[in-house]
């Protein structure tokens, strides 16, 4: 079996909220500086995610994403945004 193996760079930050252009202007720039390949970012507090918005604190290695909505017992938590870099291909 020859399977490839590679690395990949992952954060998971509970950023309690993107609503602050300041804060969002800190989430990107350390996103950017650490060259991640995936970013779970919890606890947005978006509950409607529109490119501009995204634009304003994702990189652009972090252009794709997948948001998922708190459901079940955690319903009435923030949504949970993942990010992924575009050039992974998972």
């Amino acid at each position: 079996m020859n399977a490839k193996t590679f690395n990949l760079s992952v954060l998971s930050w509970n950023v309690r909220g993107l609503g602050d252009a300041d804060k969002c202007k800190t989430v990107r720039d350390l996103l950017l500086s650490l060259k991640l390949d995936i970013a779970c970012l919890q606890e947005t507090k978006l509950s409607v995610l529109d490119e501009r918005r995204d634009r304003a604190f994702l990189p652009p290695n972090l252009s794709l994403f997948h948001c998922v909505d708190a459901s079940g017992p955690v319903a009435d938590a923030p949504p949970v945004t993942v990010k992924k870099k575009n050039q992974v291909g998972l």
